[in-house]
């Protein structure tokens, strides 16, 4: 089912990108071009379903995706720090690829990138320039959240949301879960890099950090893998002409803080740029 909303979170910096190992490829990969029409909701995005941290690490498809938000998962950038052609953020594919066994997030990222220069010919070159930013850091009292358990004790639940309207992840799940809910995020982090955390709360649309859309730099120090649940203002619409809101919820700075017991300042950061130098419209064959 399309939604009108995509959980897409990116990496920041040009290590990312750095010496791609060329040897790493997915097992099977099938690309092809397709044409996604506009609903009455507007514009469709597709989740993907599969891939590391999921139930079914060693598979993954996506459907009707852009290849702009595959090119700055492969390569470490946020979409709006691509340039070059525009057809990147306009048509869009599926794929269907095979995972070897055991991969890591980074693997993934580099078999995706090298999948994009072997399909499509991708040629870029990088560079970096000084931007705003937010800096995430500890707060006065440390933080709210502990260190990851592993959850092989607890059962499947047929239940989805819990009572306070989280989304509930599968036993022993590894990750994080964003739920997009009435101008609400609710989201449930399991066994998480901070660095994570950070890439989530810059996402659009988080309350008043929607307008700056600035990045989110790892500023804490804190270098385990931690679960956590969090829940702010996502794209919230005043209840009426006046512009009140009822039923208030946390702005993303308000609930870091509460919440998580860190904390959200002004800072700026050097963020990689990625220009597109040639791409290839439709893939190779399958």
């Amino acid at each position: 089912m399309g939604v009108r909303l995509s959980a897409l979170f990116f990496l920041i910096g040009i290590g990312a990108f750095a010496q791609p190992d060329p040897s790493l490829r997915f097992e099977v990969a099938s690309v092809r071009r397709v044409d996604i029409s506009a609903n009455n909701g507007g514009v469709p995005v597709f989740f993907p379903t599969g891939g590391i941290g999921t139930s079914d690490p060693t598979h993954i498809a996506y459907h009707g995706v852009w290849l702009m938000n595959l090119i700055a998962d492969a390569f470490g950038v946020r979409a709006e720090q691509i340039s070059g052609p525009g057809w990147p953020s306009s048509d869009r594919y599926d794929i269907v690829a095979n995972i070897p066994e055991g991969a890591t997030k980074e693997q993934f990222n580099v078999m995706l990138g090298n999948l994009l220069r072997d399909r499509f010919h991708l040629r870029f070159h990088m560079d970096s320039k000084i931007v705003p930013a937010y800096a995430l850091r500890i707060g006065k009292n440390g933080p709210k959240f502990k260190e990851a358990v592993r959850h092989d004790d607890e059962k499947t639940s047929s239940e989805r949301i819990d009572a306070q309207g989280f989304p509930v992840p599968l036993p022993n799940s590894k990750g994080i879960v964003f739920l997009p809910h009435d101008g609400e995020a609710f989201i449930v982090g399991r066994d998480v890099p901070i660095a994570d955390l950070a890439r989530l709360l810059e996402h659009p649309g988080a309350g008043p950090m929607r307008p700056e859309d600035r990045p989110v730099i790892d500023e804490t120090g804190l270098t385990a893998h931690y679960d956590f649940k969090i829940h702010y203002e996502y794209f919230r619409r005043p209840a009426n002409d006046a512009g009140a809101v009822s039923d208030p919820v946390p702005t993303v700075f308000t609930a870091v803080q509460d919440q998580l017991g860190l904390k959200l300042e002004p800072s700026t950061a050097p963020i990689a740029h990625l220009t597109i130098e040639s791409f290839d419209r439709e893939p190779t064959d399958n």
